[in-house]
């Protein structure tokens, strides 16, 4: 069978519906396969891009060079105790499914990721995070292929410098290491994290408060605020929620009181973006191309057909320097635009 496809629609790979077509396509499973790939075919290519599941991303219309899809969606068990076990699960593994796959496993710990977008491989790019977790807290170590040299290694989670939606594989000069696997470690015992709010009110009695009921109610809130994506093109949250300086930070709270806001480490407040962008009046906004903004959510950039990955863009920047100039706070991007 032959992977590697010319002119390649990307319309279904990618969460914003977005018609795109790649130059070239190739997809592979096994190690092997890329690695013969990186000797033969990679040094014809001009560019490449590493593309999961596309729930993180927003495309152009044609996509040039070589786009690399990893299919692996093979999962190991490393080792196991009586308190833990470490896995290794591959980089095409959707990720939600491997949420609940963990949990009826008796693995504990992801129930408050439950419902995001995407796949395995990308969950540690972003350091994906949701309701008081992130998922570095799982991660033990990353293994990748290096593009330039087909080494194949693995990167300890110290080396991996995760941060707030970040880690060393968002950097540029890191573009050339695509993931194959993220090796994970899970406790055996159950001990559910209620620490946000929304999660926290939901359980008055901490019994009731079983990993596969936190997974259930975390679905229940994602599906009343996100759309989902087969209905209307999005890609979750197009936007952080922004870290300001303190010193900055006052002078805010005490022109905007009602602002919501959150202490954060190195001296830092965090505000809510999808407030400012909701005081801004882009709620509920469509532009005439079809780019828009979901009704429920601020946060979240929406495709309501039409748009191409220009309109989004275009849009994007509008809310941002709208936001810039009534707040003094510049917003970044959370997707990756290519």
């Amino acid at each position: 069978m032959n992977k590697l496809h010319t002119l390649f629609s990307l319309k279904k790979l990618n969460s914003f519906n977005i018609d795109s077509t790649a130059e070239y396509f190739y997809e592979f499973e096994h190690i092997s396969e890329i690695k013969e790939f990186i000797a033969n075919e990679l040094p014809k290519f001009e560019s490449f891009k590493i593309l999961g599941a596309g729930n993180n991303i927003l495309l152009n219309e044609t996509v040039a060079g070589v786009t690399i899809h990893p299919t692996n969606k093979q999962i190991d068990i490393l080792q196991k105790t009586e308190s833990e076990v470490i896995i290794r699960a591959g980089a095409g593994i959707e990720w939600d499914w491997f949420v609940e796959y963990t949990l009826n496993q008796g693995w504990y710990g992801l129930e408050n990721l439950s419902l995001i977008p995407g796949s395995v491989g990308a969950s540690p790019v972003q350091n994906i995070g949701a309701y008081g977790v992130e998922i570095e807290q799982f991660i033990k170590e990353v293994e990748v292929i290096d593009l330039q040299t087909s080494e194949h290694k693995t990167i300890a989670h110290i080396e991996c410098r995760f941060g707030y939606r970040n880690s060393i594989f968002k950097l540029p000069e890191n573009r050339h290491l695509l993931i194959t696997a993220v090796i994970f470690r899970f406790p055996l015992h159950p001990t559910v994290n209620l620490n946000y709010k929304a999660i926290g009110d939901l359980f008055s009695d901490q019994k009731e408060a079983t990993p596969k009921a936190v997974r259930q109610k975390v679905i229940e809130i994602r599906q009343s605020k996100l759309p989902d994506p087969k209905q209307i093109g999005n890609a979750g949250s197009f936007f952080k929620n922004p870290l300001v300086n303190k010193t900055k930070a006052r002078p805010l709270i005490e022109k905007f009181p009602n602002i919501p806001h959150w202490e954060a480490p190195d001296n830092e407040i965090k505000f809510a973006a999808a407030w400012l962008i909701e005081q801004c009046g882009f709620k509920g906004y469509t532009a005439p191309s079809g780019a828009g903004v979901y009704k429920n959510q601020p946060l979240v950039l929406v495709n309501h057909g039409t748009a191409t990955g220009k309109d989004i863009l275009d849009l994007a920047m509008e809310i941002i320097a709208k936001v810039n100039q009534t707040f003094g706070i510049k917003l970044e991007p959370e997707v990756n635009v290519w």
